[in-house]
């Protein structure tokens, strides 16, 4: 940039001599290389020199502008010779020592030229012929004056065309649309008018079994004089409508020629039950034995690791056990066992039952529980002879560390706790806790317990 604007100094004045330039201006370092040089130089007075100055670039005029400012800032007296040959408004921006501003930028086609309006808020420039600058400045004044009403009245005239736009596309757009909207909110109503009139009349109806009847007596199911169904097809394609509902309604003959018919028996509900569970929930033995001599799975798990035979055995059904241990039913499937079951309920005839087909006496729950601490923490005495008489071992613990002693202990059960106790219950053994058979029954103050634990008893 230092061989574009000249710089020289005589007799204490500086003069910064300026060439044309139309180059890209890195405007940093060569602004501070002209701040560098006026400073070495000692100047009192600087002179800018315009006279070979013919275009300017907004990098160079930029440039001038900081160096203008720069120069007065140090109060240092500046003068502008040569200028008669450049744009009014270029001159008045250099001379007010400001650098381009951003709008002019933004120019494409001519890149030498300024918009007046932006250089009438500032002072008068210092110029030496006054007279000049006056006038100049009286028509950058005007041109701006004028802009500005013309871009107030564009600015009005634009606002009015866009709320008159928006206006006219909501009256095209709900025009168009409110008359299927309207039909819409018409046919959703009106279905759901009728879904909720059928829904009413037709419910009492199904919940009394009423719907599946018609179903069982039309021309494609109806029963025959044997019991079967004279199209077995249209069964086997409704095993659930038809197998379950006639489970549910305790029917036995609508179930056996259900069955006749080929329906599914392993279709499930909605809760994952089968026919057979449900008939085992209902209680009824001569469905369940029905459903389980016809190959229905006596050992299908529900979501609980449940199976038929452990509902029986929670609900002491003997009689369903019964027949579901005839028909193939584990007794040691199931988390809680129905073995467990029967300890638990001190039920001792489905317990003897159970242990003649060979149920496991030692079997645990995902916790570690065994049958005989079910007993012996309900308190079961005779379901705990039966199960120490045929092998069940006396100190398994749980996964807590807790054996059987400790739990009929924690109760008080002095007659289950003597029991253990003749039967090699230790009650040394600790639990994870570091606790004993005896701390349990003094943290429950069970003294007669106690008592018995600590050999005091008389």
């Amino acid at each position: 940039m230092l061989n574009r604007i000249v710089l020289t100094e005589k007799n204490q004045i500086s003069t910064l001599k300026v060439i044309d330039e139309l180059r890209h201006v890195d405007i940093q370092p060569a602004m501070h290389a002209i701040e560098k040089g006026i400073a070495s130089s000692n100047s009192q007075k600087v002179n800018l020199d315009l006279n070979n100055l013919q275009v300017i670039s907004h990098a160079t005029q930029e440039l001038l502008g900081l160096v203008i400012r720069h120069v007065r800032l140090q109060n240092i007296p500046i003068t502008i010779s040569g200028s008669s040959q450049l744009d009014p408004g270029i001159l008045l921006a250099i001379s007010e020592g400001r650098p381009q501003l951003l709008e002019q930028q933004n120019q494409e086609k001519d890149t030498f030229t300024i918009k007046p309006k932006y250089f009438s808020r500032f002072s008068t420039p210092f110029f030496s012929n006054e007279k000049e600058d006056s006038t100049n400045q009286s028509i950058i004044n005007d041109i701006e004056a004028d802009q500005n009403n013309t871009d107030k009245e564009q600015k009005l005239d634009l606002e009015e065309k866009l709320e008159d736009t928006e206006g006219s596309l909501r009256e095209n757009v709900s025009a168009k649309y409110s008359r299927w909207l309207l039909f819409g909110w018409v046919l959703f109503f009106g279905l759901t008018s009728i879904a909720l009139t059928l829904l009413i009349m037709l419910w009492p109806e199904y919940q009394s079994g009423k719907i599946h009847e018609v179903l069982l007596n039309d021309n494609k199911s109806s029963f025959v004089e044997n019991g079967g169904l004279a199209d077995s097809s249209y069964i086997k394609k409704r095993p659930r409508s038809f197998l379950m509902q006639a489970v549910r309604k305790d029917n036995v003959t609508e179930t056996e020629g259900l069955i006749a018919a080929g329906a599914a028996l392993e279709s499930k509900d909605n809760n994952g039950y089968t026919p057979l569970m449900h008939a085992v929930k209902q209680q009824n033995t001569e469905i369940v034995k029905l459903l389980a001599e016809h190959g229905a799975n006596v050992n299908i798990s529900d979501d609980l690791e449940d199976t038929p035979l452990v509902w029986a055995s929670s609900m002491k059904n003997e009689a369903i056990v019964k027949v579901l241990l005839e028909n193939g039913a584990d007794p040691d499937k199931g988390n809680f066992s129905p073995l467990m079951w029967a300890a638990f309920h001190g039920n001792l005839p489905m317990l003897k039952m159970f242990l003649e087909y060979r149920a496991n006496l030692n079997l645990r729950t995902h916790e570690g529980w065994t049958a005989l601490m079910w007993a012996a923490e309900r308190g079961n005495l005779h379901v705990m002879w039966e199960l120490l008489k045929r092998g069940a071992r006396v100190n398994m613990q749980n996964n807590s560390g807790q054996t059987a002693l400790m739990l009929a202990a924690g109760r008080g059960r002095i007659g289950p706790v003597g029991l253990l106790l003749n039967k090699g219950g230790d009650a040394s053994v600790v639990d994870f806790n570091k606790k004993t058979a005896a701390d349990y029954a003094r943290t429950e103050q069970r003294k007669e317990v106690l008592l018995l634990l600590e050999g005091e008893f008389d």
